[in-house]
C-alpha cells in the first residue's frame, strides 16, 4: 500500500475535524501536512487572512488531534520576513511534528 497524504490548513470546526481524522484511521498509512506558518497567532492571521476567529488556535488544535490519533503529521511554514524561524521550529517540536520550510516569493 502506498500512503495517503492529507494536505490542509487545519481550519475545521472540532466536529468536522474529528470526523475527518477518524475516517483516516482506517487507512493503512495516512500522512498529514498542515500549514502551521508561524508560532505567532497575530502574524498567522496576517499571512493566512482566515475567515474565522482564533484561526491559529484551530490549527494547533487540528495538529494536536491528528498526532494524538497516531497520525504522522508534518507542518509547513513559509520562510518569509517577520516569521521567527526558531520559535516556529520550537512550536513544531512541542506539537510532535516535523517542520518543512517553503520558500517565500513576494
Amino acid at each position: 500500500f502506498s500512503s495517503v497524504r492529507l494536505t490542509t490548513n487545519g481550519l475545521l470546526k472540532d466536529d468536522a475535524r474529528d470526523r475527518l481524522l477518524n475516517a483516516f484511521l482506517v487507512e493503512p498509512r495516512v500522512d498529514v501536512t498542515v500549514a502551521l506558518m508561524t508560532h505567532d497567532a497575530k502574524l498567522y492571521d496576517e499571512i493566512m487572512e482566515p475567515q474565522c476567529e482564533k484561526a491559529h488556535d484551530c490549527v494547533i488544535s487540528f495538529i494536536r488531534a491528528a498526532t494524538e490519533l497516531g497520525l504522522h503529521v508534518e507542518t509547513t511554514a513559509v520562510d518569509r520576513p517577520k516569521v521567527d524561524k526558531e520559535q516556529t521550529q520550537q512550536l513544531a517540536r512541542v506539537l510532535g511534528t516535523t517542520l518543512r520550510w517553503r520558500p517565500y516569493y513576494p
